[in-house]
Order: C-alpha cells, then structure tokens, then sequence
C-alpha cells in the first residue's frame, strides 16, 4: 500500500463519507453480500466479519488513508517495508463507491463523481 497524508480535507471528506453511508450499514450481512469470487471459492469468514466492524475499528481516529496495490509475495513487501520512499503529490480526480469482493477489494462500481 502507499500511504496517503491525512489532510484536513481528506479528514473531512472521510467523515461526510461516513455520516452518508450510515444509514445503508449492515451488521448481519453473509457472504452474498459480496461480489463472489470468480474461481467459486467461497467468502472468507473474516471478511464477512471484518466489514460490519469496518467503520468502528478503522475509522475516525483510527483512520489510516492509503491506496491499496494488490498482493505480493512476502519476500517482495519485506523488502518494500524497509525502501524508503520520496513522497509524491498526487489529486484524485473522482470519488467511487464499490461492493466489495473477498478481503475487501473494490469488484463492482457502483457510483462514480463526475
């Protein structure tokens, strides 16, 4: 993963997040909740449970901002975990909202701003 600054505006945008998709959280979702895994495996049970916990474990002051880059060998992210990085500007140019896949990827676009 990268991490990303926690700007103020990012805090903000973090926290209106929440406030607007609070209404549609469920605690008692299964694993049809989610995009299903192309190979038929089933959903793994931790990120069945991990997702209704999701907002009270790892949000506010315990929100962590950063884009998530996808799996590696450990060998790989062990010698990316000691790398030190030159940091980077970057602007994101839309917003999206997606249901998420096994282990909480992002498998289907479900809003994107303009």
């Amino acid at each position: 993963m990268i991490a990303v600054e926690k700007s103020k505006q990012l805090i903000k945008l973090h926290e209106k997040t929440i406030e607007l998709v609070k209404p549609f959280i469920v605690f008692n979702g299964n694993a049809e909740s989610f995009i299903q895994n192309p190979d038929g495996t089933a959903i793994s049970e931790s990120t069945v449970s991990y997702v209704p916990e999701f907002v009270e474990k790892y949000s506010y002051e315990n929100f962590d901002p950063h884009i998530s880059l996808g799996v590696a060998l450990t060998t790989l992210l062990d010698s990316l975990a000691i790398t030190v990085f030159k940091p980077i500007s970057f602007n994101a140019t839309s917003v999206s909202v997606y249901q998420l896949g096994d282990h909480g990827t992002a498998q289907k676009l479900l809003w994107k701003s303009k």
